[in-house]
């Protein structure tokens, strides 16, 4: 069995950085106390705009190390983790593993996923399990600035409580022409 470190360091979709416009829609349902959990933050595009906005948040990533794996640590401070926030790998099954564990962690979640997360037996069987709310984002991301890497993502969520199972956010504008 691979450890995670490995799996993630060969597929081309485990380092898509998420731009801070992504955040726009997903914010106002992100409770205000206690401290924001990105788990997956690579360079940290998110911890660093929740920062800016006023949250609380603690950024950690598998590349930091074996021992920051999200599959498998668990942090003393859980307690007091209000919500994790996440863009997790989308790669080799990697999605239905972060789902799984935010599930058995209990705290309120948000992860930034391909539309196309909504399918495949392992999450459909998750969503039905447990429930999910979604929060799309009125277009797609261009997850590298370039102009070329645009994907249709939306926030799943457990646990925020939005006032409906599906919201139509609207991200600030982008360059997009798609």
């Amino acid at each position: 069995m691979h450890s995670l470190l490995e799996q993630m360091s060969k597929g081309p979709f485990d380092d898509l950085q998420t731009p801070p416009a992504a955040l726009g829609p997903l914010v106002p349902y992100l409770p205000r106390r206690g401290l924001i959990w990105e788990p997956a933050c690579g360079s940290g595009n998110l911890v660093r705009e929740l920062s800016r906005r006023g949250f609380r948040v603690f950024g950690s990533d598998i590349m930091q190390g074996e021992r920051f794996d999200f599959l498998s640590w668990t942090p003393r401070w859980l307690d007091d983790v209000s919500a994790i926030v996440t863009n997790p790998p989308y790669s080799r099954g990697m999605k239905e593993k972060f789902i799984k564990r935010c599930y058995e962690l209990g705290k309120p979640w948000a992860l930034l996923m391909p539309i196309t997360a909504l399918g495949g037996s392992k999450r459909e069987g998750l969503w039905r399990e447990f429930g999910v709310q979604l929060i799309m984002l009125g277009g797609r991301i261009d997850f590298t600035g370039s102009g070329n890497c645009w994907y249709e993502v939306m926030w799943f969520t457990w646990g925020l409580n939005l006032p409906r199972d599906i919201i139509f956010g609207q991200m600030p504008p982008q360059e997009e022409t798609k």
